[in-house]
């Protein structure tokens, strides 16, 4: 009997430590993201990242078993992960990313985090994460002085994970960003193409 109480405690402790305040850390660099590599023919486009104002530090609350708020996801590196996010599409779109803002290049992407929310659900083996994001991007093209008006993207993603801990919800967080970016790429009318 004490063996099945220890066990019990033990599963909702792990239960509530998944629900605890969590913050969105920065991910290493996927495999994927490595091997690609742009060709240089192709446009080089400056990445300009900004966290609006209207982020808070806090982007959502992490219920346990659905209805308790238990905890909170914070931002933490919420810039970090929406250029890597950028930087990722912009590549498989068929650009060649510049992170160096020193250096000028002929096309610019701006991205703004306008909104953001990660939310987790407690359902007791696995857990439901809701990731939304509200983007204002535009292009700025140099060589012909012109720049899109700036345009909201948004995307909304639901998944079930197990243990939604903070290297988790942050790539949940990241693949909404990254969605979201693919569909304001190819939403763009004005961006130069490939």
């Amino acid at each position: 009997m004490k063996r099945i109480a220890s066990c019990f405690i033990f599963g909702l402790f792990i239960l509530v430590t998944g629900c605890a305040t969590t913050s969105l850390v920065s991910l290493p660099l996927s495999e994927e993201l490595k091997s690609l590599t742009p060709s240089t023919l192709a446009p080089e486009v400056s990445l300009d990242i900004h966290i609006s104002s209207e982020v808070t530090n806090s982007l959502g609350t992490q219920f346990f078993l659905l209805v308790f708020p238990l905890g909170k996801t914070l931002a933490g590196e919420i810039e970090a992960l929406t250029l890597d996010a950028a930087y990722k599409e912009l590549l498989i779109a068929g650009y060649r990313p510049n992170l160096d803002l020193n250096k000028a290049s002929d096309n610019a992407l701006r991205v703004t985090v306008r909104k953001a929310e990660v939310t987790t659900y407690d359902l007791v083996f696995t857990r439901l994460v809701k990731c939304s994001v509200t983007l204002e991007m535009g292009w700025i093209l140099k060589n012909t002085g012109k720049a899109t008006p700036p345009f909201l993207v948004e995307f909304e993603q639901k998944s079930y994970i197990p243990l939604p801990f903070s290297r988790r919800l942050s790539k949940e967080f990241q693949k909404t960003v990254s969605k979201a970016v693919k569909r304001g790429i190819q939403l763009s009318p004005l961006a130069p193409r490939p």
